[in-house]
């Protein structure tokens, strides 16, 4: 008896310090989440003395009605600017838009307009709608993006579905609005980029859209997002000549209300909670964004790409002149691009 007293005794013991160990073992996580937590927070820049107003002015967006585009879209109309939106959903675009005209005192006006970016010919129409509605066109945010699927799917035109949302509709329709851009004063293309384009070593410039490349998720979206830092920069020279301004930024690792569903279950949840413990918020996301789209003339130079408000060196692949501008001619076939709808010559 005083035997199994004593092993009833030391299971207890044991049991209790195992349980003292665990508790312990979660505040320490609790605790260290909460220091990594602080550090990736104080490194975000916050540009604190964006006052530009924008009375009278027009600014375009896509991917204007959730997260980092979304914290763009209410900082944008309570400068007071006219703010078109373009989204492949207008009715939930213009619920936002409700929402935004609601809560943001002082602010602009909205209108929404329905936006296809991997279909070419929604992007023809809404280009041709802003043509027709809009005097001056001050900025112009390329925000919209869609992660790969996990395997290949291919539009009703022919185009991988990656790239044509994310790059192929971008780049068509800033050259079919690119007219308008050339007769506003002081006008600026902004392009949200994902650091993913930094995974790419090489790339076949006469096969983007995966015909005889191999399709892989990772190789998707980063591909998407190379054209996307190659565009910025040759378009930026083109451009020049005329007075707009072309400059590309990461928002870094923002959180979501949503898991990446392009992976698998687990993948994503990780993915997701790690957005929550070390990632961003919307707003300090949107701050190169609003930084970029407001710095007054000669506070940054073309063709850049920053991040936290500073300008950041890029990858040696996409810092190829040569490879963007053949990137550049490249799709400017697949679009089925006009001599008349070439702007920039």
């Amino acid at each position: 008896m005083d035997s199994l007293l004593s092993l009833a005794q030391i299971w207890t013991w044991d049991l209790s310090s195992l349980l003292k160990s665990t508790v312990l073992l979660m505040l320490g996580s609790l605790l260290l989440v909460a220091v990594v937590a602080k550090f990736f927070n104080s490194q975000v820049t916050i540009c604190k003395n964006l006052t530009t107003r924008f009375d009278g002015k027009t600014i375009v967006i896509t991917g204007g009605t959730k997260g980092v585009g979304f914290e763009a879209s209410r900082q944008f109309l309570s400068r007071g600017c006219r703010l078109v939106i373009g989204d492949p959903d207008p009715d939930h675009a213009r619920q936002v838009a409700d929402v935004l005209q609601k809560d943001v005192a002082g602010c602009g006006s909205v209108v929404v307009l329905q936006l296809d970016l991997s279909c070419m010919s929604s992007v023809r129409k809404f280009a041709d709608k802003i043509l027709r509605t809009e005097k001056s066109l001050d900025v112009l945010v390329l925000n919209a993006c869609v992660p790969a699927s996990r395997t290949k799917q291919t539009t009703a035109e022919g185009f991988e579905r990656t790239m044509a949302a994310n790059y192929l509709g971008h780049f068509l329709l800033t050259n079919l609005l690119f007219g308008l851009m050339k007769v506003t004063s002081n006008s600026r293309v902004v392009v949200t980029v994902s650091q993913l384009y930094s995974l790419l070593r090489n790339i076949n410039p006469t096969d983007l859209l995966f015909k005889d490349e191999r399709y892989t998720v990772i190789r998707a979206n980063a591909l998407s997002q190379v054209c996307l830092v190659l565009f910025t920069r040759h378009f930026a020279i083109l451009a020049s000549r005329y007075g707009v301004l072309v400059n590309c930024f990461s928002p870094g690792f923002v959180r979501t209300d949503d898991y990446d569903k392009s992976v698998d279950f687990v993948t994503g949840r990780l993915r997701y909670w790690a957005a929550m413990v070390v990632g961003r918020t919307a707003f300090q996301g949107s701050q190169t964004l609003l930084f970029l789209a407001t710095a007054g003339e000669g506070t940054c130079a073309s063709a850049g790409y920053f991040v936290d408000c500073h300008s950041r060196q890029l990858s040696e692949l996409v810092s190829n002149d040569g490879l963007a501008r053949k990137v550049f001619e490249a799709t400017e076939d697949i679009v089925k691009l006009t001599k008349q709808e070439k702007r920039y010559y």
